[in-house]
């Protein structure tokens, strides 16, 4: 008893509980020539990861932290805030200054000398500012504060509120910052587009370069077309091995101070090497820039990034890379670590990238979190694929119409794809997973992210992820589709997406299996790693059968982390860790690694270990339904007052609660047994239901919808895998209840100038609840019975005695009050219709209850 109590005290505490603080202390200034803004002779990056400081709220206090950081302060909605200095090196008129950040989560405002500079909304995309002068100490000291809060709502962030589908939202400042120098005259942006002609032997490439002048205006000049600078720019292209195979000639033009010219550059290859997973044969364009004064010409800058050539096309519901026809096979990724949050390091992610090709995967799924430019480069490098898209989960159908959400959405699809759109490893961008696929409301949602993803970038596949679904529109939205297998797939439902992808582009995802981490009894426990592997090789092989499609996932690579508490986790220790990876949070492979790289590669599956599995069951309502029941029998047989008060609150319950009034029934221990048997019977029944639930992720995404506090989730979780303590509190719970109406009877009764002590009406509200005691003989048995008919005939019980205790109530109410049935009824249901208002206004304002309910009923109880 003693261990419940502290267990209750130390999670309600909870809820003022600090954040969990990660810091990535990495050396990276090696890695400066990957990613965005790669090192040459005319650009440098500064990296700004040190002599940080961080605050929680505007009233905490400053501690020392090393950028990338991410924090988890589980869901708080309190602004974090983070502030360093920088110096402008080597100072020059020549030079352009802008800070770029790789990830900043989930909102930002970020303010230079005390003057705000940019707001970003976007967590999972990079982002650059433009340093103007005006506000910079040129020869000092430059203060930056960053205010950050990664606090999601139901309906106006992407992502959405999460729910047990999600990713840990961590904020933070959880990739690098780079102080980048640039020419004052440099390319701003670059396009390239090809074609190829006869049979691949020639490609026939078109450059587009953006050139910018960054000149700043002093604040005592005025900005004029006087300001004119002639500027000459061409392209160089060099191999793997930096030997040039093509470079243009200049191009020569004008610009304006601050202005912004498109230069084409077209270009015809001959013999060019193909990009594919087998040969990632990678080219670079060289954006050569600068000014000429006086016949002198002074080369500014170099924009330079890796491409590659590859033909990607669909013909006849196939797919074909560079003419021969492509099958995809692969695993999704989870960019979180349980040490690291989601501040990977450099060596994570080259460990990670090298054993995901390593196993013979030529697809990565990043699970609609764009990942690290570097984590791109890797790809590009050694010939993997990568399923990229923007963080929309879960989406309810009538937020399709939502104008703020659909121009956030429309803002992280853009800057994602003009970051990465060079990437030759880049195969599709995601456009969401899980809408509701079942109605046609989203549909134009999905087109207006679709048209734009095709505006820019032209020649890129888009794609949604979705449960199988009857409307066939959904998989023609979209260049393909992914499709989520159920959590127990089977051979027909396989078959019925195989007859899907005759004539559509589709893949499979959820091949994988959640498990306990560490056992390892054998494939017939199904919470076992064994089974994993086994349900991993029964679901490859079935769809390896199936010709018509186009590749699957296996989710996930890794062990990953919720950001809402799970049910069905409870008994692996971690109640948010979801263990459906090929490797463990420890990077540890499991046999299920070795059995998905054996199909990868079409070799011998590994030899599985068969075990022992039974089915554990609990005695535990039977022994309670059994003594509870037998003991109030016997005191109903014992106690002759306490059998006929029974039959009196049934058969005549108006002259009984007249009697209660009247003071002429004073046996209050009476009372006492009946509203603790009542309350044992309703407890054990709802604990009974519960508990057979316990692994059902259905039943976890109600209870989310219903406790959106983790602290209250994990007390229910905690409530639902231990029986007894469910009864206990809900026996509490119960004579709290008794208390509250009580009360509202006393208050209630002013109206009618009635004046009544509350332990009299804690008597009479305790016999009104006597209906419940039918529970108890049903309790004992009820679990060995459970059925989805038997929930619903328990639900159903449950309202009509729901109901029957209320006009019991009134009756109380009636003789209390001594009025007419008439006044009572209208009181009742005057506060019942107010509270009802305020509490499903409260739900729908803050959490868009009835939206995600429709979802639950339309999308997530169908398979």
């Amino acid at each position: 008893m003693l261990k419940n109590i502290i267990f209750i005290l130390v999670t309600f505490s909870l809820l003022f509980s600090s954040i969990n603080i990660y810091s990535n202390p990495e050396n990276i200034e090696g890695y400066k020539k990957f990613g965005l803004y790669p090192e040459n002779q005319y650009q440098k990056k500064y990296l700004l990861n040190k002599k940080w400081e961080i605050k929680i709220g505007e009233k905490g206090k400053w501690m020392p932290v090393h950028i990338p950081s991410s924090f988890d302060n589980g869901n708080k909605n309190e602004t974090v805030y983070y502030r360093s200095s920088f110096s402008l090196p080597n100072l020059n008129k020549n030079k352009h200054y802008k800070l770029l950040f790789y990830g900043i989560n989930n909102s930002a405002n970020i303010k230079i000398n005390n003057n705000f500079v940019e707001s970003h909304n976007s967590g999972f995309t990079s982002f650059e500012i433009d340093l103007n002068r005006n506000i910079l100490n040129n020869n000092g000291s430059n203060e930056i504060l960053i205010e950050v809060n990664n606090q999601l709502t139901a309906k106006s962030t992407i992502p959405l509120l999460m729910n047990v589908n999600g990713f840990k939202n961590y904020g933070g400042i959880y990739r690098e910052v780079y102080l980048v120098e640039t020419g004052i005259v440099s390319v701003s942006d670059s396009d390239i587009n090809y074609k190829f002609t006869d049979s691949y032997k020639k490609a026939k490439i078109e450059i587009t370069a953006s050139i910018k002048d960054y000149n700043y205006i002093n604040i005592s000049e005025l900005d004029s077309s006087e300001y004119k600078t002639d500027i000459f720019s061409f392209v160089e292209i060099v191999d793997k091995f930096d030997k040039s195979v093509y470079k243009s000639g200049e191009s020569l033009f004008e610009l304006l101070r601050h202005g912004e010219k498109n230069i084409k550059f077209k270009i015809t290859l001959k013999k060019p090497n193909l990009w594919s997973p087998d040969n990632p044969y990678l080219y670079t364009v060289k954006i050569y820039t600068g000014t000429i004064e006086k016949g002198k010409r002074d080369t500014t800058s170099i924009y330079q990034y890796n491409f590659g050539l590859k033909s990607l096309v669909t013909s006849g519901g196939k797919l074909f890379l560079n003419g021969k026809q492509l099958f995809l096979q692969g695993v999704s990724r989870h960019n979180e670590r349980l040490d690291m949050g989601n501040s990977l390091t450099y060596e994570t992610v080259r460990y990670e990238v090298e054993k995901i090709k390593n196993m013979g995967s030529n697809i990565i799924h990043s699970n609609y979190v764009p990942p690290h430019p570097y984590y791109l480069d890797l790809c590009d490098k050694y010939g993997i694929f990568i399923l990229q898209g923007i963080p929309i989960i879960g989406m309810p159908s009538d937020f399709s119409e939502n104008k703020l959400l659909k121009e956030l959405a429309l803002s992280n699809l853009s800057e994602m794809i003009n970051r990465d759109k060079h990437h030759p490893s880049i195969f599709a961008w995601g456009l969401g997973k899980q809408y509701n696929t079942f109605s046609l409301k989203s549909l134009d949602f999905i087109m207006d992210l679709k048209d734009l993803a095709k505006s820019l970038t032209p020649n890129i596949f888009t794609y949604i992820e979705t449960k199988l679904t009857p409307l066939i529109e959904y998989y023609r939205v979209t260049d393909l589709t992914i499709i989520k297998l159920p959590d127990l797939g089977t051979d027909e439902t396989i078959k019925k997406i195989s007859n899907i992808a005759k004539d559509n582009i589709i893949l499979v995802n959820n091949i994988g299996k959640e498990i306990k981490p560490g056992n390892e009894k054998g494939f017939l426990d199904p919470h076992s790693e064994p089974a994993q592997a086994k349900h991993i090789i029964n679901n490859i092989k079935m769809i390896k059968k199936e010709e018509s499609i186009n590749g699957f996932i296996v989710d996930s690579f890794t062990d990953r982390i919720s950001d809402v508490p799970l049910l069905i986790k409870y008994n692996t220790g971690n109640i948010y860790g979801i263990n459906d990876g090929l490797v463990d949070f420890k990077e540890k492979n499991r046999i299920s690694y070795i059995a998905a790289e054996s199909m990868f590669k079409n070799r011998k599956a590994p030899t599985l270990n068969q075990g022992e599995y039974k089915h554990k069951k609990t005695n535990f309502f039977f022994i309670l339904g059994i003594t509870v029941t037998l003991t109030l029998l016997f005191l109903i047989k014992r106690e002759h007052y306490l059998k006929n008060n029974i039959i009196r609150t049934f058969k005549n319950s108006s002259a009984f609660y007249i009697d209660i009034r009247d003071r002429r029934i004073t046996q209050d221990w009476q009372s006492f047994v009946i509203a603790l048997f009542s309350a044992i019977g309703i407890s054990s029944t709802l604990s009974s239901m519960f508990f057979t639930y316990r692994f059902s992720s259905k039943f976890d995404y109600l209870l989310t919808l219903i406790f959106r506090n983790n602290v209250i989730k994990e007390f229910v979780i905690e409530l639902i895998w231990r029986p007894y303590l469910f009864v206990i509190v809900g026996v509490v719970a119960y004579f709290i209840l008794i208390f509250l109406v009580s009360i509202y009877i006393k208050f209630s009764g002013y109206i009618f100038k009635a004046k009544y002590s509350i332990s009299n009406l804690f008597i009479l509200i305790s016999w009104s609840g006597a209906v419940y005691l039918i529970f108890l003989p049903f309790s004992a048995l009820f679990i060995r019975i459970i059925t989805p008919v038997t929930i619903i005939m328990i639900i159903i019980t449950f309202m009509i005695l729901a109901v029957l205790q209320w006009i019991r109530i009134i009756q109380v109410m009636v003789v209390i009050y001594k009025t007419s049935l008439r006044k009572v009824v209208l009181i009742n249901l005057g506060s019942a219709i107010v509270l009802a208002f305020l509490f499903i206004y409260y739900l729908n304002y803050n959490y868009s209850a009835y939206s995600y309910l429709k979802y639950f009923f339309n999308v997530i109880l169908k398979n």
